[in-house]
């Protein structure tokens, strides 16, 4: 498993093919520029403060790296807090050709097997508009993932369940969501999307970003939250078609 990549950058132009590569296989890729640093300054010291410092961390606020990460991935490294979602689970849903559905039924099944999560912990179901009510769960679950969800399957559904990670140290959680999203990257044609707990409803379809509401006691009033975004993922053939468009237009105009 690729647990994530480093790109060294030393004068030359960040390489964006490996961004897309990072992306499409379900791994995050870390662009590090040592431009103006002399070699004795690269150091194991170095190079463990400028992985893992932030914006917070950092004395200047700023950061000598960029991370290129895919939207799938954001629900793994997101700390929500727990007024979010008291459960701490959070739910996938994935629109694709029956064939592709039934297949991730069985792998996603057997991913959890093989992590030891407890029964019933990962929840893989199918939801089939075959009657009025399943029908409307499967037109909410495509409000979630766009206007389009019906050029990928207009009578069903996966639903994913997934115990929501408890932090950086949590290994299964890891396991589990990065090897799901390489699945979903690289082995389908399929369109992901996300709600951020079991339950929540959509109640603006037209934002593209989970905006929870609290009610703030000390003010009196509401305070908005934006979570994650609603649509995670999208065939890469679909990237690749605009990446090569831009490349012919610029072929043609140089």
């Amino acid at each position: 498993m690729v647990l994530g990549g480093v790109e060294i950058e030393l004068g030359h132009a960040f390489d964006g093919r490996k961004a897309l590569i990072g992306k499409s296989l379900g791994f995050p890729l870390i662009s590090i520029d040592i431009t103006e640093m002399t070699l004795a300054e690269l150091t194991p010291e170095w190079a463990q403060q400028v992985l893992t410092a932030t914006t917070r961390s950092h004395e200047k606020g700023r950061r000598q790296t960029y991370i290129y990460l895919h939207d799938l991935l954001y629900p793994l490294y997101a700390q929500l807090p727990a007024f979010l979602d008291s459960e701490q689970r959070h739910q996938f849903l994935v629109f694709a050709d029956d064939d592709t559905l039934h297949k991730l039924v069985r792998w996603m099944n057997l991913l959890a097997e093989k992590l030891a999560y407890p029964k019933n912990a990962v929840t893989v179901a199918l939801v089939n508009g075959k009657n009025e009510q399943s029908r409307k769960m499967l037109e909410r679950a495509g409000q979630v993932v766009g206007l389009d969800w019906r050029d990928f399957n207009s009578e069903r559904c996966l639903r994913l369940t997934v115990p929501r990670p408890k932090g950086p140290a949590d290994l299964q959680a890891h396991r589990f969501h990065m090897t799901m999203a390489r699945i979903l990257l690289s082995r389908t044609d399929a369109l992901v999307g996300y709600k951020y707990c079991n339950g929540v409803d959509n109640e603006h379809p037209e934002d593209d970003v989970w905006i929870a509401r609290r009610w703030a006691a000390d003010f009196k009033s509401y305070t908005d939250h934006r979570v994650l975004p609603k649509r995670l993922a999208e065939p890469i053939n679909r990237l690749i078609a605009v990446v090569s468009d831009l490349h012919r237009n610029h072929m043609e105009t140089g």
